[in-house]
């Protein structure tokens, strides 16, 4: 799924930007919409693209698909392409914009940019990111894969629980 802030009337001629998240892991373009609904508001006449990785709010993906930066970039790419002006037309990916990477999302923000390396794209903003997985961190996903395999689909809380003990926790 994907949601696009609809352009506002501008009280001044000034073009502004357009802004394309990558959300974390654990965010949903749900709740990066309640945080940035703020800068829309700010800034009328800008766009904002908030997008869910496959396998969020209902979506699916391929059996055997590896879930990783070049997948995940080359989904943002495709959207980009339908949603844009040869496509739907509800993003203007020609004007210019900046990519907002959010905690994990920051590497997948980057290996958009350094990959497509769209004409339009004016910056990378990297809020909260991963640039390195270090061994502790690449030991809690190692963990949390195996809980979320364990978890009863009528306790959806439990793997947002579990993550949020070892990344809140004192070590």
């Amino acid at each position: 799924g994907f949601d696009v802030a609809p352009e506002t009337t501008r009280t001044s001629t000034r073009r502004l930007f357009n802004l394309v998240v990558c959300h974390d892991v654990f965010d949903t373009l749900e709740s990066m919409s309640i945080l940035l609904s703020a800068l829309a508001a700010k800034y009328p006449g800008i766009q904002v693209l908030l997008w869910n990785y496959p396998g969020q709010a209902f979506t699916t993906f391929a059996d055997g698909t590896v879930l990783n930066n070049e997948f995940q970039s080359s989904c943002l790419d495709k959207l980009l392409k339908h949603i844009g002006p040869g496509g739907s037309k509800r993003f203007d990916a020609t004007r210019p914009f900046y990519l907002m990477g959010h905690g994990s999302g920051g590497s997948i923000a980057s290996y958009y940019a350094a990959t497509f390396r769209p004409s339009s794209l004016r910056g990378l903003l990297l809020v909260n990111s991963l640039s390195f997985v270090d061994p502790h961190y690449a030991s809690v996903f190692h963990d949390c894969s195996n809980v979320f395999g364990c978890a009863p689909e009528t306790r959806p809380d439990l793997p947002v629980y579990f993550y949020s003990r070892f990344i809140f926790s004192e070590s």
